[in-house]
């Protein structure tokens, strides 16, 4: 987050960019599924030591409600989804994240581009 502000970027906007790009990363690493659980999508993140989520904010990992915050800066919110017929929460269909992706991450590497 550091070198981010000394190059000027927004935090914000870059912070919210590399987090659909992870969420690109973990749809694509568990074969594209219609959709995840908000809880399964944080663990996941909380996962890569390297990431910024696992000291997000004041030295504490992300959670569920600020991640939805940030999604809903691109328009996603979550929903009540089935990844299998026996779970349901809330959670994120893939579909409503490929018009974000396409907009927001158009070299289709998972990366954003900054």
């Amino acid at each position: 987050m550091t070198a981010l502000r000394i190059e000027g970027k927004t935090d914000k906007d870059t912070i919210g960019i590399k987090l659909l790009a992870d969420i690109r990363r973990l749809f694509r690493d568990r074969g594209d599924p219609d959709c995840m659980l908000g809880a399964t999508i944080v663990e996941e993140l909380k996962q890569d030591p390297e990431g910024p989520w696992v000291e997000f904010s004041r030295g504490k990992p992300i959670t569920q409600s600020r991640m939805a915050r940030m999604l809903s800066n691109f328009g996603v919110h979550s929903n009540t989804v089935w990844p299998s017929p026996a779970v349901q929460g809330k959670g994120y269909r893939r579909i409503w994240f490929e018009d974000v992706w396409a907009r927001y991450l158009p070299d289709d590497t998972g990366k954003a581009e900054t």
